[in-house]
């Protein structure tokens, strides 16, 4: 990747001798495409725990990439190794990243609403249980949803009666 840290597009400092190569972009395009591609097979198969391998790279290529945006925003130049078949395939690169995007967009919204069902249901399940041990008042001491042990009653037996 090229090395980018010297450019502060924000305040106009920039290494004039920066240049980002178009191959190079639709690389770092398609890597990303490919992670996250991977990251909506893992969510469609719940399978959560490969999940945390991939952010790492991931994050790291969408900050490059941001970083590459904002700089080609700022000046065009710097995009070297320009041919038209190059900006034909970063067109086509970058079509097949949004579809991918909005794919796993999809399985991130399925996914946390799994998990706020799962949630849901362990909750329900837990105050199912202390209601329970409640006994035939346990109704009364319910607050809003919320049922520790601070929301029943304290019990003290008065040993001089």
């Amino acid at each position: 990747m090229t090395e980018l840290k010297q450019i502060h597009v924000g305040n106009g400092i920039q290494n004039k001798n920066t240049t980002i190569s178009l191959p190079e972009l639709v690389e770092d395009i398609k890597r990303l495409g490919l992670l996250l591609a991977m990251e909506t097979d893992y969510l469609r198969a719940l399978d959560y725990g490969n999940l945390k391998a991939l952010q790492d790279e991931k994050l790291k290529l969408v900050y490059t990439l941001e970083i590459k945006k904002k700089v080609i925003a700022h000046n065009p130049g710097v995009l070297v190794d320009q041919t038209p078949a190059g900006l034909v395939q970063l067109k086509e690169v970058q079509r097949i990243l949004e579809d991918i995007m909005l794919e796993n967009e999809r399985e991130l919204y399925k996914a946390r609403e799994v998990n706020r069902l799962v949630v849901e249901a362990i909750v329900d399940v837990v105050e199912e249980h202390l209601d329970s041990m409640r006994g035939y008042q346990g109704s009364r001491f319910k607050v809003q949803g919320a049922h520790t042990r601070k929301d029943m009653p304290s019990l003290t037996f008065n040993e001089s009666v």
